[in-house]
């Protein structure tokens, strides 16, 4: 009918999805905590889907300055944990983000070990909190100064020559990897000490 209708449509671009931690890796001695703080930027109605590499994952979203966004971390091994976020109107766009929490390395040690084999308490082995930790030296003295156990990789079983040794105290001595949390690089540590053998 020769009329022209002209109408203004504004269409705001979708806000940038954001998903970034302020450092991508924490070194923390065993028994601390550290708060992972996530940026997202200022996007209304997101959703943060956290997961780790290893489980338990020891995250806490409640504790009095916990949130979804700024969880604490209690991990005793190290651990990475992943967070994908995405805002819900548009799951197929999303942003993935990591970080890294390496706890050192602490040891063990039993003050006694029974090899009756019963398959309880039947090796004496020095227990760590982390699987990646590498025992270098894994020694045993018996009261008189000679050796009867020395595989880094296998616990000592009570025996010496395939022959039982008598109940009594024995010394070890061991070497092994640690984490120096203040430069994150790893150090030789060794330590030594008695136990007791029972039977």
């Amino acid at each position: 009918n020769g009329c022209v209708v002209n109408n203004q449509v504004t269409v705001n671009a979708a806000l940038p999805i954001i998903a970034e931690f302020p450092r991508d890796t924490f070194y923390v001695d065993l028994g601390h905590q550290t708060q992972l703080t996530l940026n997202i930027g200022n996007l209304d109605s997101t959703v943060i889907e956290w997961s780790s590499e290893k489980t338990p994952d020891y995250l806490n979203f409640t504790c009095g300055n916990c949130s979804e966004l700024s969880p604490v971390s209690s991990t005793p091994f190290t651990n990475n944990y992943f967070v994908k976020v995405y805002d819900k109107e548009n799951p197929s766009c999303y942003k993935t983000a990591s970080v890294s929490v390496i706890v050192s390395n602490e040891v063990a040690i039993p003050n006694v070990f029974t090899p009756n084999a019963d398959n309880v308490n039947d090796k004496f082995y020095p227990v760590f909190n982390n699987k990646e930790v590498k025992l270098r030296e894994f020694k045993i003295y018996n009261r008189w100064g000679q050796i009867v156990h020395q595989e880094a990789t296998m616990g000592w079983d009570g025996t010496f020559e395939s022959i039982q040794q008598p109940v009594g105290s024995y010394k070890y001595f061991i070497v092994y990897e640690k984490l120096n949390t203040s430069t994150g690089k790893t150090e030789l540590k060794n330590r030594s000490g008695t136990f007791t053998l029972l039977r």
